[in-house]
């Protein structure tokens, strides 16, 4: 795992593939050429981590117990953060302003609650730790207040335990990483189905602590339609969520583990529901006039049951950007002759404007049969509100590299480019405004600030009754200002635009660090005491990583936030 940037090291696409990208960049952001590297990652021994903060009682109950704290700087480092900007800014610079003083890998629900225990008795704080990939600074050491951290690395506990055939669940550690996951049920004829852009560098307990939607989420239902039982190992005691249909007793426990952040307890275990592995899975892409009429597609599929597995539809310069980001075509020129050909196809024959059309990727899984009459049934609709078929070749192009673009953040902050992404929920009738309000916020501040920056929207999952929108955006390298700074006033347009205009806070980034200010505007009050009150009975000594799901002033926000020495 890199600790400067996303996903494994070695690991990234081969920018080099993509000729088409930096001619984009460099109109959008009106450079005169393609910059030189400017900021590369530092090496780990040019990094300077805060020295360790040993408890020596412990240490010695962890002996005791067999488990082997890892406190070397490369441990420490890759545990010290996750990929939330700010995360990341201040790794590029060689200087993390806190890390875990040691790593644990547990291999048990004995380990784990032995660590807890351990931990509660010696004044010690813990943060369960999966991939590290959140973006919103989950895993941001905040409010330690003095006492040593410990990091809960729980990849080692990810081993699928068992199936239930009639019921169609399995039971699942929770440390297993998605690709993990998915080939130990794959082995066996069966699919869990949560696709996550993170998929690859995440695990089922992030998912679940995190509250994740999966790309596939639009047949499949988000992590919460996809979880039938927890077990959790707490400060207070094991909690169990017993995997039962439906129940009537009390509050939904199921409900307040999901997108409790690591706050209550250590996800251990989950019962998840899963389905027979597909026969077959095809991609095709559509494209639309404009975005509102691709919303009115999407919206009308789903009320009427006959979505597509995925629905992913781009605002013009998602789209764009989108163009940018292909490899270049391959197969020498007889190939390029006939992809020059289907777009003049498109775009006389059917009257695609390429210069403000949006794309649309979908997708169909099941039997032949089955598959085509899914297709059949979409495609009707698409097509009543202007949806121009392009085949299989941009969702076939999505489908290989869907993974591939959070890359894109490391290979630009080389360059002295930054970009981020926010996300947020609302309903149908108010999805244009919200797109239309949140996107001019970004470009009063760029404008403000005297940044030459980009932004773009797509919609990237769907309900019947609203969907989410994702953003997108970048800024160039202000070399007269404090770049972090500017960072800060456009996270905060963006996030305060959706509270503004009937968006959510977060619609799946969950919210850490970075949305903790938005917290009690979003769940009310109230909403913050009652997860308070959990709080006090699942963890009296707030060890489990504290100082998370409370609202934090924007100021506060704002500052660099270590934990606290």
């Amino acid at each position: 795992m890199k600790w400067w940037g996303w996903g494994a090291e070695g690991e990234a696409p081969d920018f080099d593939c993509k000729p088409h990208l930096w001619r984009y960049i460099i109109k959008e952001l009106r450079l005169q050429s393609a910059p030189q590297k400017r900021s590369p990652p530092p090496r780990e021994d040019e990094v300077a981590l805060p020295p360790p903060n040993t408890n020596a009682a412990f240490a010695a109950a962890m002996a005791k117990n067999g488990i082997k704290l890892h406190d070397d700087k490369l441990q420490r480092l890759q545990h010290c953060a996750g990929k939330s900007f700010r995360d990341l800014w201040h790794a590029r610079r060689g200087k993390p302003p806190c890390a875990p003083d040691a790593v644990a890998y547990p291999q048990s629900d004995a380990e784990v609650a032995a660590l807890i225990a351990a931990a509660q008795d010696n004044d010690v704080a813990l943060i369960p730790f999966g991939g590290g990939s959140n973006i919103a600074g989950c895993l941001t050491p905040f409010d330690a207040k003095k006492r040593a951290l410990i990091s809960l690395d729980m990849t080692k506990m990810n081993r699928l335990l068992s199936i239930n055939e009639s019921a169609q669940t399995a039971i699942m550690q929770a440390g297993a990483l998605g690709g993990v996951l998915e080939q130990q049920l794959n082995e066996r004829g069966w699919t869990f189905g949560h696709f996550p852009d993170s998929f690859l560098h995440s695990t089922l307990g992030g998912w679940i602590a995190t509250r994740s939607a999966g790309m596939q989420s639009d047949e499949y239902g988000c992590i919460e339609n996809l979880i039938a039982g927890l077990k959790v190992q707490t400060p207070a005691g094991e909690w169990r969520v017993r995997p039962h249909p439906r129940s009537a007793a009390a509050a939904n426990m199921k409900e307040i583990v999901i997108g409790s952040e690591g706050t209550f307890g250590v996800i251990t275990e989950a019962v998840i529901k899963i389905r027979r592995k597909p026969e077959h899975k095809n991609f095709y892409g559509y494209f639309f006039p404009d975005f509102a009429a691709g919303l009115q597609a999407v919206r009308e599929s789903v009320q009427r049951g006959e979505q597509p597995l995925i629905s992913r539809l781009s605002d013009y310069n998602r789209t764009a950007l989108s163009f940018a980001f292909r490899d270049d075509v391959k197969g020498g020129a007889l190939k390029k002759m006939f992809a020059s050909l289907a777009k003049s196809y498109l775009s006389k024959a059917r009257g695609v404007n390429f210069a403000k059309c949006c794309i649309m990727i979908t997708a169909f899984e099941g039997g032949a049969k089955e598959c085509r009459a899914k297709f059949r049934a979409a495609d009707k609709i698409f097509r009543k509100h202007g949806g121009v078929f392009a085949g299989s070749a941009p969702g076939e192009s999505f489908a290989k590299s869907k993974f591939d673009f959070p890359h894109i953040r490391d290979y630009l902050w080389d360059y002295g480019i930054y970009a981020d992404v926010s996300e947020t929920a609302t309903p149908w009738h108010n999805a244009e405004n919200l797109r239309a309000r949140a996107l001019q916020a970004l470009q009063q501040t760029f404008k403000s600030r005297n940044l030459d920056g980009w932004c773009g929207c797509h919609l990237s999952h769907s309900y019947r009754d609203g969907a989410s929108l994702y953003f997108s955006f970048a800024f160039k390298h202000d070399d007269n200002a404090d770049n972090l700074a500017h960072y800060f006033a456009i996270k905060k347009a963006v996030q305060d635009s959706f509270m503004q205009n009937g968006g959510t806070l977060s619609h799946h980034h969950a919210v850490g660090t970075d949305h903790a200010p938005w917290l009690e505007e979003d769940i009310s009050p109230m909403g913050v005491a009652v997860l308070g009150g959990i709080k006090s009975q699942a963890d009296p000594r707030g060890i489990m990583n504290p100082g998370k799901l409370r609202p934090l002033t924007f100021d506060n926000w704002r500052a660099t936030i270590p934990a606290e020495q």
